[in-house]
């Protein structure tokens, strides 16, 4: 096929159009966010696992091709799309050929094809605008003469767990998708880690792992001969109630800091935690305990992201004894591991600042001239104290003094910056302190964010009535949305107190 004809059956066969430099012009500033997934399958294995992009709609992509004009595509196409998933690890011509370092260029009746949520398009990727939650597949096709259509078939494999137990079964259903449509992929093969289950005619596989360990799932055809189609490729963890999948085991149960002399503090000590074969997402490190304030966490690496499977974060701990003394604390870690907190007993002793050995005497010094005569000596003595006098007439009352000031209420929010991953609730601490001379009834709080801050539902609390002198300490939760934008926002907490309020504001990190 010569390239003049390739062109015109374009938009029939939905050819990938090339890039070779990618540049965003921001043409709003506050752009319209979506996501999008994105799957590249290759003539023989997945070459790209579905990967979730975020897309502006109001930005502009714009492409320079070696040797050909530049042109534009909008920033929610699907070249955009494949741009920001492969991180531009594909080819610059004007048609794709190579994506991911595999090449089909028509030397074999053989090109890329894209589809949007399992049906192929009539449009060239960059033609193809996706919407929020949309899939898009590049699939490796043959495309035999004299239509030179798509021989690779559109399959996805749904029921496949994360996580299971080992020698528990699941069901998993295979559908083959033609113009949009779902069919049982009954002449399927559902390859699970080193097992082959035929499909059955309704789409259905029963599968079992009997170890554990971590195991890919996928849909294809054996032998694949023309398809080269094959569902999104999935891994389950196998575990067992004593072998967890999702761990993070620390390096030691116990660490001791040794001895440091107290109001001193010791140098760096790490405990290093490994995650089990899943990725675990730690959200907070802190010491509690008797002797808490002794054991301080000088710098850790566990909440800054997630810890890969089988891959390892620390904390440093630094001993600042505040007696001469053996102390206690407890180091944890917060995350979503099976067991929850991971914790560490911390130990170590305070001692005594060591005493330094005198010095030998100095030599004697010369002696210094005499001084001059001294001051007149002090007077002497008083004499006794004669007998008291007759009490005199009392004085007329003196003025009132001014009245003083009223007391207040004050509200006090948390100095330090909260963080909270997206989609997840963030805990709002304050407290209320009643200086007046009444008891404060009961009354609520609320969290005012800035409109760039995308949560779900209010943020309320209820305070409890409060007596005159007393002080209260209480928590909001604000639940974050899933789509809110990582950044520091500040977030005002408001007391309603009768006609009038009071409110402070408090620092929120979102990641």
């Amino acid at each position: 096929m010569t390239p003049t004809s390739l062109h015109r059956a374009r938009a029939r066969r939905a050819i990938v159009a090339a890039i070779a430099v990618f540049a965003v012009l921001p043409t709003a500033a506050e752009a319209a966010k979506i996501t999008a997934t994105v799957r590249v399958e290759g003539q023989n294995a997945t070459l790209l696992a579905p990967t979730k992009v975020v897309l502006d709609t109001e930005e502009v992509a714009a492409f320079s091709p070696t040797g050909a004009a530049a042109y534009t595509c909008a920033g929610s196409s699907a070249t955009a799309a494949l741009q920001a998933a492969t991180g531009g690890n594909w080819d610059q011509r004007q048609f794709v050929q190579t994506i991911l370092g595999e090449l089909h260029n028509f030397s074999a009746n053989d090109y890329w094809n894209v589809a949007k949520n399992n049906v192929s398009s009539n449009v060239g990727a960059c033609e193809e605008l996706l919407s929020d939650g949309d899939t898009v597949l590049f699939q490796a096709t043959t495309a035999p003469p004299p239509n030179y259509d798509s021989q690779s078939s559109y399959v996805s494999t749904t029921g496949v767990p994360s996580v299971v137990l080992a020698g528990k079964a699941f069901t998993t259903t295979t559908n083959v998708f033609t113009s949009g449509v779902a069919a049982p992929a009954g002449d399927f093969t559902l390859v699970a880690g080193t097992q082959e289950i035929d499909i059955a005619n309704d789409g259905t596989a029963a599968v079992t792992f009997p170890t554990v360990g971590r195991f890919d799932v996928q849909a294809k055809k054996l032998p694949a001969g023309t398809d080269w189609g094959r569902s999104e490729l999935r891994t389950v963890c196998v575990e067992t109630v004593t072998d967890r999948c999702r761990q993070l085991a620390a390096d030691a149960q116990a660490k001791d800091l040794g001895a440091q002399p107290a109001g001193t503090i010791g140098a760096p000590v790490t405990v290093t935690y490994t995650a089990g074969r899943i990725a675990i997402d730690a959200s907070r490190v802190w010491v509690e305990g008797a002797n808490a304030p002794d054991f301080l966490v000088s710098g850790e690496t566990c909440t800054a992201a997630a810890v890969a499977s089988a891959s390892t974060c620390t904390v440093q701990v630094r001993f600042a004894p505040t007696a001469a003394s053996a102390r206690t604390a407890t180091l944890k870690v917060r995350s979503d591991a099976h067991v929850g907190d991971t914790s560490v007993a911390l130990t170590g002793t305070g001692t005594s600042a060591p005493v330094g050995v005198a010095g030998p005497a100095g030599a004697d010094g010369t002696n210094g001239a005499n001084g001059a005569n001294g001051a007149v000596g002090p007077q002497g003595p008083l004499g006794p104290i004669g007998p008291a006098g007759p009490q005199g007439v009392p004085g007329a009352p003196g003025q009132n003094g001014a009245d003083g000031k009223d007391g207040v209420v004050t509200l006090q929010t948390s100095r330090g910056t909260t963080s909270v991953r997206a989609g997840r609730t963030a805990q709002l601490k304050f407290k209320l302190t009643n200086a007046t001379l009444a008891t404060l009834s009961k009354t609520s709080a609320v969290a005012i964010t800035p409109r760039s801050l995308a949560v779900s539902g209010k943020g309320e609390a209820v305070v409890h009535s409060i007596g005159a002198g007393d002080e209260r300490t209480t928590t909001l939760a604000l639940r974050i949305a899933r789509n809110a934008k990582r950044g520091t926002y500040d977030v005002k907490i408001r007391v309603r107190l009768g006609d009038r309020s009071i409110s402070s504001v408090v620092e929120l990190r979102v990641r």
